[in-house]
């Protein structure tokens, strides 16, 4: 899935081919016990979602940055809204 929620594989036919990559993560053993207990049981689906919702914030603030642009301003407002992140 992209992050908009949308196939992004490559379709062969009947059967779908969907590309993941794996990724190894060091933390602290207390960190890492809150993340388990708090993804209960969904540990992939929840670092996802928490990536997600970092790479919006980060670019919103990206675009608070620039320089004053009504237009721009409005559109940065807009999409902050309707992330959740505002």
């Amino acid at each position: 899935m992209s992050d908009s929620g949308e196939f992004s594989g490559v379709r062969t036919g009947v059967c779908s081919v969907v590309r993941m990559a794996r990724i190894n993560v060091v933390m602290n053993d207390g960190l890492a016990e809150q993340l388990r207990a708090a993804s209960q049981g969904k540990l992939s689906e929840y670092i996802v979602r928490a990536v997600r919702r970092q790479l919006v914030e980060d670019d919103l603030r990206l675009l608070r940055d620039l320089p004053d642009d009504p237009d721009l301003a409005a559109l940065s407002e807009e999409a902050a809204e309707s992330s959740g992140v505002a």
